[in-house]
């Protein structure tokens, strides 16, 4: 595997998957920013915040990836989102920590809004690739 500007691509399958690897040896509070008003919805925003740059379309697309890898990027986004918001939650002075039924709302919340991200980008794609076949370029490039 080759790792470039956090990604790994496969060398012999040119999978992409994100380069994990980059936070070994750091703590997941490190850098982060906690927001101490209205900390309800500043933990929502936060955790979608997390799994947004994991949510690219190169990671999911099925021209690039396979589907195991595809479910793999995705579980490992997700559970990169929930290391993050443990460290949020405990730097938490308020209630929210100790609301599990809202945390609960929020990890539901992340999780569909990672996979509806994912899946806007890809048909948002896979749009722009037919018109680009329409129009006899099937590479997308500029003419």
């Amino acid at each position: 595997q080759f790792p470039w500007c956090g990604i790994l691509f496969d060398i012999k399958s040119c999978e992409t998957r994100v380069n994990y690897r980059r936070f070994e040896g750091t703590r997941a509070r490190d850098d982060l920013t906690v927001d101490r008003i209205n900390e309800g919805h500043a933990l929502k925003k936060r955790m979608t915040s997390f799994i947004r740059p994991r949510c690219q379309k190169i990671f999911y697309d099925s021209l690039i990836v396979s589907n195991e890898t595809a479910e793999i990027n995705f579980y490992q986004a997700v559970m990169l989102t929930a290391v993050k918001a443990i460290a949020y939650l405990g730097a938490l002075p308020g209630k929210v920590s100790r609301n599990k039924s809202y945390v609960c709302y929020c990890i539901d919340d992340v999780i569909l809004y990672g996979f509806s991200l994912i899946r806007r980008r890809l048909i948002r794609g896979t749009t722009d690739r037919m018109e680009d076949e329409k129009r006899g370029n099937p590479l997308g490039r500029k003419k």
